[in-house]
């Protein structure tokens, strides 16, 4: 019995950490790297960006690295708190089923329901282990992926409204400068 309970704690505890890294996870970190995103864009980006002076290089990816470590903790948490829900939920109802079909039929229920809860916790346990190596690492290196990724579309984006902006800036003074007269001139001879 006791090989039959280490064979489904083996197989249960793999099954759930693969579950919990699959599904519990990713969403949670892609909110994160969205709520990053949006925070970069508002705070960094050129969009409504009215008066703003762009930051350059080193600075722009200090700042946007910042923002990253600011979500960094909470995605981890999030993260964390996710994959032990699924992890737990799968443990709890694959530890009955497994038990049950797989012990004895002459085991009592009641030592059978002991050891799916014994099987469970043990399941729960390893999980937890194994997340709190991975989850951090899964979050963080997401993280600053996006990060480095947002340093450079941040650095387009001011280049590119730099381009846009600065045709428009240059023609506004040079319109100024032609006398009224010399406009209607040249309007009434077109």
């Amino acid at each position: 019995m006791r090989d039959v309970l280490s064979l489904v704690s083996n197989i249960l505890c793999a099954n759930s950490l693969s579950l919990a890294l699959c599904q519990g996870v990713p969403p949670v970190v892609q909110k994160h790297l969205d709520s990053m995103s949006q925070e970069v864009q508002e705070q960094l980006g050129p969009v409504g960006a009215t008066g703003r002076v762009p930051l350059q290089g080193q600075e722009l990816a200090r700042a946007i690295h910042t923002i990253c470590c600011k979500h960094s903790l909470p995605s981890v948490h999030a993260a964390l708190e996710s994959a032990m829900q699924q992890a737990s939920h799968h443990a709890d109802h694959a530890a009955t089923a497994a038990c049950t079909a797989l012990l004895p039929a002459d085991v009592p229920p009641a030592a059978a329901a002991a050891a799916a809860a014994l099987v469970a916790a043990s399941c729960k346990a390893s999980c937890a282990q194994r997340l709190l190596q991975e989850v951090p690492v899964i979050a963080q290196s997401s993280l600053a992926d996006q990060a480095d990724e947002l340093v450079r579309l941040v650095t387009r984006q001011w280049a590119m409204h730099s381009r846009i902006t600065a045709p428009a800036a240059a023609a506004a003074p040079a319109a100024e400068a032609v006398p009224a007269s010399s406009r209607t001139g040249a309007q009434a001879a077109a």
